[in-house]
Order: C-alpha cells, then sequence, then structure tokens
C-alpha cells in the first residue's frame, strides 16, 4: 500500500505543478496583450504607408517627387492614419464629434528664422476619443517659427469635428497665450493692432485659428519645448523633417 500511497502524493504534487505552471503562462499572454496591439498597429501602418506610397507614385508618373514645397495653402503631406482610421490614408475624421476630449499635439520650426529663403516646417498629431490617430506634416520656405506654429495649430484643429471638445497642446507660448489669455481676440478687435500701437503680426493666421476655436471647445496646455514629452517630440521630429527637406 505504501507505493500507492505514494504514487497518489505524487500525481496530486505533478497536478500542483502543472496548475501553477498554467496560471504563469495565462499571466505571461495577458501581459504579451499590450505589445500585440502594438505589433498590429505597426503592421496597420506600414501597411498604410504602402498605399500613401504607391498613391503618391501614381500621382507623380511613378517617381516620387523630393523637392516639393508646403504651404500653408497648398495640400499637406498627410502620413498614414492609425486604428479607426486605418482604411483610407486620406479618410477624413467623421464630422459628428464623439464622446470625450480630443487631443491636437503641434510643433513649428524654422531654419534661419525669419530670412527670405527660410525653410520651415510644422506637424501635428491628432489624438481621437476611444483610439486612433492622424498625424500631419508639412512646410514652406521663407517663413518664421511662429507661422509654421500657427498652422500647426490650424492644421490640427481642422481635423477636429464642429462642436467638439479639444485640448491643444503646444511648446509654443505665442500660440498658447495668444488664445488662452485672450490677446488674439483683443488684435482682431482693434483691427489687428496690439495695445502699443504696432500691428499684429500673422494676422492671416490668427484670423483663421480664432475661427477654429471659436466653432469647437477648447482647452490649452503649454509643455516645454525638448523635455521629453512624446508627442512633442514627436511633432518635432515631423516639422524638422519637413524644414531640411527643403534646404
Amino acid at each position: 500500500m505504501a507505493p500507492k500511497s505514494a504514487s497518489k502524493a505524487q500525481l496530486l504534487a505533478k497536478n500542483a505543478e502543472l496548475e501553477a505552471a498554467n496560471r504563469k503562462l495565462e499571466e505571461e499572454i495577458l501581459a504579451l496583450r499590450p505589445l500585440l496591439r502594438v505589433v498590429e498597429a505597426q503592421k496597420n501602418t506600414i501597411r498604410c504607408q504602402q498605399q500613401v506610397i504607391s498613391s503618391l507614385q501614381k500621382a507623380n508618373g511613378g517617381v516620387l517627387g523630393a523637392d516639393r514645397a508646403w504651404d500653408f495653402d497648398a495640400p499637406e503631406k498627410e502620413a498614414p492614419q492609425y486604428g479607426d482610421f486605418a482604411d483610407d490614408p486620406g479618410e477624413e475624421l467623421p464630422d459628428i464629434p464623439r464622446p470625450g476630449l480630443y487631443m491636437v499635439y503641434t510643433d513649428g520650426s524654422c531654419i534661419g528664422n525669419g530670412s527670405k529663403t527660410a525653410p520651415g516646417g510644422w506637424a501635428a498629431v491628432v489624438a481621437v476619443p476611444g483610439g486612433g490617430e492622424v498625424e500631419l506634416s508639412g512646410g514652406a520656405k521663407g517663413t518664421t517659427n511662429n507661422r509654421m506654429e500657427l498652422i500647426a495649430a490650424i492644421k490640427g484643429l481642422s481635423k477636429v469635428p464642429r462642436g467638439a471638445k479639444v485640448k491643444l497642446v503646444s511648446d509654443s507660448q505665442y500660440v498658447i497665450n495668444g488664445l488662452q489669455k485672450g490677446w488674439a481676440k483683443s488684435w482682431r478687435r482693434n483691427g489687428w493692432y496690439k495695445s502699443d500701437g504696432k500691428k499684429a503680426l500673422n494676422p492671416d493666421l490668427w484670423k483663421t485659428l480664432l475661427e477654429l476655436t471659436e466653432q469647437r471647445q477648447l482647452f490649452y496646455e503649454w509643455v516645454r519645448g525638448h523635455n521629453g514629452h512624446r508627442y512633442n517630440e514627436r511633432c518635432d521630429r515631423l516639422a524638422m523633417q519637413q524644414a531640411e527637406r527643403l534646404l
């Protein structure tokens, strides 16, 4: 009888060991799920990039033009879209706002700020409530850093449906203070003159930006540039790439 008792104890121990291993495996699978979602998003990104490249090649007779100048009035270079908007790289966000808060991250850059040929770049990332992002970027020659910052905000907010709640996040005090502190509205009210009697700069862009903010529920956040903010760093890289293309 002793051998049978020992065998039963061994089976119980083995069963407990297998159950522990199974629990550990389940925990590892749960831990991998976020990584699997990232991998799936990357696969969507690659697929959309291929679609964008293919459409650009067709539009340019099979050749990708690397020296195209981008300006506010020209169609922006629109990077692949993610999540809910991965099916069509040119797809617009829905006109009906989603519940929750849209996030618009922006940045602008300019090399040789203000000179006649200074190349500049702008970028925006729009994060949609419930998931999904839209990434935008473009550039222009003979511009300024402030104009690029304003255009980034304009392009980003233009992707957000009217009436939606949206937070604009930027490292530009010129943009955030101009909107949050009411400076731009005051300039508009005074015929685009500042309180010191000097002309306000960039009235064309401020006019458009104010109209966009008045059609949405805006919140603002200033962040310090080059300080490790994930979206700010991402927009900075995109804007610099666009400026460097025009050198």
